[in-house]
Order: structure tokens, then C-alpha cells, then sequence
């Protein structure tokens, strides 16, 4: 599961900027169904995962079937452009400017990660995001500039919590900002980092965010 699971999130830019496309064309949010009290999710969830998703998601659980899943986001659709081999999608929209992104393991058909889709108004946006990232999470523990080749250079800042992380992943092109933000084992986000040619970033540089060329 590793190596898939680092070649997947190495993809940040490509998957955002579908992500973002895929926000644009989507239909008003509806209000989800009620879930019946047989929908009872199985696989425990892990509190110290817990504390790293957003409150709406917090009865997820790493390793959840895809019936568990669908059990608990009765609103999670399958999206084919971003299955790919070894791996299933499924998203649904999570308030009026993020796409949530369940990343599934094709033959085990159990949850692998959680990912985040958004696109700030502007560089004024970033500061105050990290700023509330640290509030609930405390200081990050590292901050990484990522450049494998064949692939847009992006920003990465990591929470490592335990046996967790979060990992937010900026990347500017077309004077764009979309963000991922990504939430999966620490194994799982560590070997991204180093598939994806990820450098510590020294202090002097911290406001220097790398920018894509520009695209038509």
C-alpha cells in the first residue's frame, strides 16, 4: 500500500487542479439524508486520527470498507478521474468551498487517506490558514519545498502526531493558490515527502513560496 499510496499524493497538482474544475462544475449542496440508526460504523476510530480532520469527519477511521464509508458520508460519490490502478474515489463537498477526497485501497476496498481540496482568494489567505493549522495543532513539524521532476513544485508544511500526520501542500500556478490537504499514516506522508524530492525549507525562506510556470 505504501508505494501507491506515496505515488498518489506525489500527484498533488495535477489532482488539485482537477479537484478545483471538478468544484467548479458541481451542482448546490443539498442537505444529506438521514442516517437510519442501523448505519453503525465498525472499524474503531482513533482518536489521536480523530483530532486531525475537521469536526464533520471525525467519526472516520482509517482502514473503514467502503460501506462504512458511504454509511457514515451518505453524500461521498464515486469519481472516476481520480481512481486510478490500485485505487478507488470517492468525494463529496464539504461546505461551500472544499471538496473532501476518500482515497481507497481497490482490492481491499478500505479507506487509505482523507484529502482536502480548496483554492484560496490570494497570497493574504495562506498566512492566516498556517496561523489556524498551529492554533489546534501546535508548531508544525516541518516545512518542505518539493520539486520531482516532471511534476509543479508545491510548498508542504507536516503535523506528524504519533502514528498520524497532516500534511498541507500549497501550489501556485496562474497565480491560482489551490491547497490539499492531506491526512493519512505518518509512514504514508513520509514517503511522499521523499518520492516527491521534498527539502527542508531554512528560515530566511519561509515566505518564498515556489511558483509554477504559467500555463495556457
Amino acid at each position: 500500500m505504501g508505494a501507491r499510496g506515496a505515488q498518489g499524493l506525489a500527484v498533488v497538482g495535477g489532482l488539485v487542479l482537477l479537484v478545483i474544475g471538478w468544484l467548479a462544475l458541481r451542482p448546490a449542496s443539498v442537505s444529506a439524508p438521514p442516517k437510519s440508526s442501523a448505519q453503525v460504523v465498525a472499524t474503531p476510530v482513533d482518536p489521536q486520527f480523530a483530532r486531525l480532520l475537521p469536526l464533520p469527519l471525525r467519526a472516520l477511521a482509517l482502514g473503514m470498507t467502503v460501506k462504512e464509508l458511504v454509511a457514515e458520508r451518505p453524500r461521498a460519490e464515486p469519481i472516476a478521474q481520480l481512481s486510478e490502478a490500485g485505487q478507488l474515489a470517492y468525494g463529496e463537498p464539504l461546505g461551500a468551498d472544499t471538496q473532501a477526497i476518500y482515497l481507497l485501497d481497490a482490492t481491499s476496498r478500505t479507506l487509505l487517506r482523507v484529502q482536502l481540496a480548496t483554492q484560496l482568494t490570494g497570497e493574504r489567505d495562506i498566512e492566516p490558514r498556517i496561523r489556524q493549522l498551529e492554533a489546534l495543532h501546535g508548531p508544525p513539524s516541518g516545512v518542505w519545498d518539493c520539486e520531482a521532476k516532471g511534476a509543479p513544485p508545491t510548498r508542504r508544511i507536516g503535523w506528524f502526531r504519533g502514528r498520524f500526520g497532516l500534511v498541507e501542500a500549497f501550489l501556485i500556478v496562474n497565480e491560482r493558490i489551490a491547497v490539499t490537504r492531506y491526512l493519512a499514516r505518518a509512514e504514508t506522508l513520509r514517503a511522499s515527502l521523499a518520492e516527491a524530492a521534498c527539502a527542508p525549507v531554512p528560515a530566511e525562506r519561509f515566505s518564498k513560496f515556489p511558483v509554477s510556470p504559467p500555463t495556457r
